[in-house]
């Protein structure tokens, strides 16, 4: 069973661990590596600011994976997920996902949180849906083919 919490100063290494696995850069649309002292100055300010929610997932005491908020407008957030390398095809997206969605949803009441995959990553794409996001459309971002999903 998963568990999570809110993700802290001091998860800053494991998030920079996270963000240059070679998969994670690859269904990302930033591709480039992300040098650890800009990561450290990007994250420092996140992790305080009421735009972005970080959490982090565990089984037993084992990291998972992390899902973010990043509030948009007051009404509209976007969702990212990146799930640990070892952990990674063992159904631990959706629900991590819908924890999520859920967690912050019950904090931002009336809020609509949209998804972004790669049309290409059907893993991802279904990964939202069985976590009962909605596909909206397809559309590019950043020269990519991607499909928007939303919830809320």
């Amino acid at each position: 069973m998963l568990k999570y919490r809110l993700a802290t100063e001091g998860d800053v290494d494991l998030f920079f661990l996270w963000i240059n696995d070679e998969q994670a850069r690859a269904n990302s649309y930033n591709k480039e590596y992300v040098d650890y002292y800009k990561h450290v100055e990007w994250y420092t300010k996140r992790i305080h600011s009421s735009n972005f929610t970080f959490l982090i997932f565990f089984s037993d005491s084992n990291p998972v994976g992390q899902v973010r908020f990043e509030l948009m407008a007051p009404s509209e957030a976007v969702i990212s997920i990146m799930v640990d390398k070892a952990h990674r095809g063992m159904g631990h997206a959706s629900n991590m996902i819908a924890l999520a969605s859920d967690f912050f949803l019950q904090k931002n009441q009336g809020c609509k949180i949209t998804a972004h995959t790669f049309k290409a990553n059907q893993a991802s794409f279904h990964s939202f849906q069985k976590a009962g996001y909605i596909f909206s459309e397809e559309k590019e971002i950043k020269n990519i083919q991607s499909c928007i999903l939303y919830k809320g």
